[in-house]
């Protein structure tokens, strides 16, 4: 038996002053941070680690809690499951002594979805009991298990949400949301990251925690609608991701289910399973795809931390699931009630111990289990045998993204009637989103073949003799664009062709940059182009070409109270490659005379109601209420007749085609989705490559569709639509019908400027790249003045 006694020590209400998990209390990330630490030096069972930093500065640590014995392995247990993950090479009877041998790992993350308060304090409770409890359920799951606790993986949110829950305390606002991102660039949608790893939060818990550790179970504990369910749990609704290994998906099953009859037994009412959430998106789930299980908890939430009182009558139905009915899958129904912050994290509290309990009580199983997934996935002889990338690409700076990101990882509800949504997106292909070409190899083949050790970034090349004229740099390579923002801001003019151009007997096509020698520049721009990745070429005469000089754009953001993960995934793409711009509330837009100050102002996507009207009065103070307004929309008017660019993305476009009163009509609005529906999937488009707005591109691309506008054009020019026929290419879509024939991306004179209608969501969480350079050259398009190039 192991060494572990409970400590006498400082409970979290004790040692922070404050009683945790009691009405209108809210611990911050600061005082978080400090009771764990707290622990950590009074517990022998419980270490933390700072794994880094968050977006925003702040510590993002774990607590690993086990036996006082298994902490002193702690480097023996993590190789175990090193080499378990990886079973090539390993004998069967040396596989069975690791399993014999090994723990098993828990993964418990809290909190990524900052305002679902709940987890993060109910963290520094269960760690509190499990370095102190005497009991024999503590003994053994400190014995069996080695639990990887996150109290935060979003601390920056926690902060922000602390502090506007305290200013807003004791006001009619109490309980609301923060009015901005509560993570500073993605939001809510930090948790669809787990296949692309864009931000910092994602790759710490990757790199050094499912990579390291290979956890066998993670726990995702979210919270959900206050006037549903108390909590649900797996088992997932259909349909299931054929990639996954079955045994992962029954072992979801089974412990979903204890779970489930655990918080039955002690009378926790209103848990339900199989209902609402489906496991079929790999950017939820990072570890269906190595060998672990994903058990996603949605508790309902209060107003933060103060209670609410739901009456049983107004229990809503969702999605087909009525919680005031008793079902197999819900047999325990909630009477209505006050429901408090305790009540959420005594259901949470119930459903870790009851996750951890069954793991300690089976795990062999779970660590046999685990390698046998391995096992499986390394000796499979069912296609697909390989993925061939072939080295001749449109964009070969995204190929090297594409093997970065897989390096660093290492329907109808019945016949007829409407169509049964999915919890996220349908359509994740990440050649399509790259724009990459993968050729899928169905049969064995023989090759030689040589081990790629580790990805690097391929080294730009510059192509020609001497640039006595200068260097032409490539349209199609969305990298460019990081080279040209950083030519402006250091002074250096810069120029696109309209027309293709011969360098070095190889065409490139309309939107070609050209840069002309000046001062420095040789001392600039081949370091750049080396480090970027960019083949160039160099110019030796005179073009005489004509085109455009665009000089450094003046960028405005749009940002409303009414938060939108859209502008922060804008704002983040726009930083990666180096756009400068400047936030506009609200406020700014009303106040107008816009076009002093900007030459283009991007929308990102929103529903027309929430850019027009914004916040309630009824829900936030009045300088957060009331959108853009008639003044705003104004403003807009003024700034595009006055020559700005107005680039609106996917939803805005609604607004914008409303308030500017545009010869453009989106003929998807109004149509129900039993006649057209299309949640997330990827589609061909028809580009007209000898447009600015589509320089670089081919005739044929990818692009995402997410319930975004289909356009018919009345006055305009249509720079890309969709083909005479269905046009998926990944997900799925009703009605494909409704968009044939229809203008994708669009834009439209007014005056003496233009706007932009981006249908298509270009940038979409910082994942559809192969897209981007229609947003880059939107931006581009405002202050691209024609010239002829010498």
């Amino acid at each position: 038996m192991s060494s572990h006694l409970p400590v006498m020590t400082r409970s979290p209400a004790e040692y922070l002053g404050i009683p945790v998990g009691e009405d209108r209390v809210l611990a911050d990330w600061a005082q978080v941070v400090d009771y764990f630490r707290y622990l950590a030096g009074v517990a022998p069972c419980v270490r933390v680690r700072e794994l880094g930093r968050a977006t925003e500065g702040n510590p993002f640590i774990v607590a690993i809690i086990s036996s006082e014995q298994n902490l002193n392995r702690l480097d023996h247990y993590r190789w175990i499951q090193q080499r378990l993950a990886d079973p090539r090479g390993l004998d069967p009877a040396d596989a069975e002594q690791l399993i014999a041998e090994g723990r098993a790992v828990v993964l418990m993350t809290c909190g990524i979805h900052a305002t679902e308060v709940g987890a993060t304090q109910m963290s520094v409770e269960l760690a509190y009991e499990l370095a102190t409890g005497a009991d024999p359920r503590t003994w053994e799951v400190l014995e069996n298990v080695i639990l990887l606790l996150v109290p935060s993986l979003n601390p920056d949110g926690l902060n922000l949400v602390a502090d506007w829950y305290r200013r807003t305390l004791d006001t009619p606002y109490e309980g609301s949301s923060p009015p901005q991102l509560y993570h500073k660039y993605c939001g809510h949608d930090n948790n669809r990251d787990w296949f692309m790893f864009t931000q910092v939060e994602t790759r710490l818990t990757v790199e050094h925690l499912h990579n390291a550790w290979h956890p066998h179970i993670v726990f995702d504990l979210h919270q959900m609608a206050v006037n549903g369910p108390r909590m649900f749990l797996p088992p997932y609704i259909d349909p299931i991701d054929p990639n996954v290994d079955p045994i992962l998906i029954q072992e979801t099953n089974a412990l979903g289910m204890a779970m489930a009859a655990e918080l039955t037994a002690q009378g926790k009412a209103g848990v339900v399973t199989n209902v609402i959430f489906d496991a079929w998106s790999p950017s939820r789930a990072y570890q269906h795809y190595h060998g672990g299980v994903r058990i996603l908890s949605e508790a309902a939430s209060c107003r933060i931390a103060s209670p609410v009182t739901v009456k049983f009558e107004e229990l809503t139905e969702i999605l087909g699931f009525d919680p005031k009915v008793p079902t197999w899958n819900h047999p325990l129904v909630w009477p209505g009630g006050t429901w408090r912050l305790r009540d959420v994290m005594d259901y949470q509290k119930v459903a870790a111990y009851a996750l951890l309990t069954h793991a300690a009580r089976n795990r062999r199983e779970w660590v046999r289990n685990f390698y046998l997934v391995g096992k499986r996935a390394v000796e499979r002889t069912d296609p697909p045998y390989a993925f061939i990338i072939p080295p001749d690409q449109h964009d070969p700076v995204l190929t090297f993204e594409l093997l970065e990101v897989l390096e660093f990882a290492d329907l109808r509800q019945y016949p007829g009637g409407p169509p049964k949504p999915p919890y996220d997106l349908p359509a994740h292909s990440l050649p399509l989103q790259f724009g990459l070409n993968v050729v899928q190899v169905e049969r064995p083949f023989e090759a030689q073949l040589q081990r790629v050790e580790k990805v690097t970034r391929p080294v730009g090349c510059i192509k020609g003799g001497p640039a006595t004229r200068g260097y032409l740099l490539p349209a199609t390579v969305k990298a460019t664009a990081l080279v040209v923002n950083r030519l402006l801001a250091e002074g250096f003019r810069v120029w696109r062709t309209r027309r293709p151009i011969v360098a070095d007997g190889e065409e490139l096509p309309p939107g070609a940059w050209v840069v002309l020698q000046a001062p420095g520049l040789e001392q600039f721009l081949p370091p750049l182009i080396s480090e970027v990745g960019l083949t160039a070429h160099t110019l030796d005469a005179a073009l005489d070409v004509e085109g455009y000089e665009v000089r450094p754009p003046r960028l405005g953001v749009y940002r409303s109270w009414r938060p939108t993960t859209d502008e922060g995934w804008t704002r983040f793409v726009l930083e990666q490659y180096g756009f400068s711009y400047r936030t506009l509330l609200d406020q700014d837009i009303r106040r107008g005379r816009l076009r002093n100050d900007f030459d283009a102002i991007i929308l990102p996507s929103q529903s027309a109601r929430g850019i027009l009207q914004g916040n309630s009065p009824r829900e936030y103070p009045p300088e957060y209420c009331g959108g853009l307004g008639e003044p705003g929309m104004a403003a807009l008017r003024d700034f595009v007749a006055a020559g700005g660019t107005l680039i609106a993305l996917d939803r805005a476009c609604d607004a914008v085609i409303q308030a500017l009163w545009l010869p453009v009509r989106n003929v998807l609005q109004g149509v129900k989705p039993d006649r057209f529906y299309c949640p997330g999937s990827i589609l061909r488009v028809l580009v007209d490559p000898t447009h600015p707005v589509a320089y670089g591109y081919r005739r044929e691309e990818a692009g995402m569709f997410v319930n975004s506008p289909a356009f018919e054009v009345q006055q305009g020019t249509v720079v890309a639509h969709y083909p005479f026929a269905n046009p998926l290419l990944a997900g799925w879509i009703l009605g494909p019908e409704h968009l044939y024939n229809r203008a994708a991306i669009v834009e439209v004179p007014l005056g003496k400027g233009r706007v932009i209608l981006l249908g298509l969501p270009v940038q979409f969480r910082a994942q559809a790249r192969g897209t981007y350079n229609f947003l880059f050259n939107s931006i581009y398009r405002s202050t691209s003045i024609p010239a002829v190039i010498h």
